[in-house]
């Protein structure tokens, strides 16, 4: 599995697979905000509540079967995510065990993509968000922006949110990862498929939403 960035290298990372796995240390969700007394069944979808300025349709595309790889819907190259109670619960677990307090979760996506899983690292750093397509970097300290940047571009994104798009080498070539904040959360967001376009990333980057106690 890549790393999300090189001057993160070396951490380990604890894998929680989504519906499969837990974070450890366990950490009840109930940590990041009340529990709610929905049914968490394997196909159950909470509700996201989005930062200040944006809002969210509580189900996307019309589409009412989420899965636990995180269901889609695709509209006009892009695609509508769900993601159910159980993978909400493991992300906020990585939440609260890396110290952030509000994760954020994509609610677009490239059409073919879909959530794969969620990973905390070993020192408790940052938690990854895993797609098939990109990677979700999320930390209450930043230290997203790679030690060995070759290039580096501003940009404002679709929502207003000012961020950089760095460039840099690694064992898969040259790589480009666009960094910037949600509220007090530190993000990054790093193609894994070259075929993601910057535009796509930063259209992705403006669909994040909170997500709900």
């Amino acid at each position: 599995m890549r790393n999300p960035l090189p001057i993160l290298a070396g951490l380990a990372l604890i894998a929680v697979v989504a519906g499969c796995g837990t974070i450890h240390p366990a950490v009840a969700v109930s940590q990041v905000g009340p529990a709610s007394n929905a049914t968490r069944s394997a196909h159950a979808t909470k509700q996201v509540t989005p930062p200040a300025g944006k809002t969210t349709n509580p189900n996307p595309g019309g589409n009412t079967n989420s899965t636990l790889t995180g269901s889609t819907s695709t509209t006009s190259g892009a695609t509508s995510i769900q993601y159910t109670s159980q993978q909400q619960s493991e992300i906020a677990q990585a939440a609260h065990s890396t110290g952030v307090k509000t994760p954020y979760i994509p609610q677009q996506i490239d059409a073919g993509d879909h959530f794969q899983s969620v990973e905390a690292s070993g020192k408790f750093v940052f938690f990854t968000l895993h797609f098939k397509n990109i990677m979700v970097n999320e930390s209450k300290i930043g230290g997203f922006a790679p030690s060995n940047t070759t290039s580096k571009q501003s940009v404002v994104l679709p929502d207003g949110t000012h961020a950089t798009w760095y460039t840099f080498p690694s064992a898969n070539g040259i790589e480009h990862t666009l960094v910037f904040t949600q509220g007090q959360t530190y993000m990054s967001i790093q193609p894994t498929d070259k075929r993601v376009a910057q535009q796509m990333a930063e259209e992705i980057a403006s669909s994040l939403v909170g997500l709900a106690p």
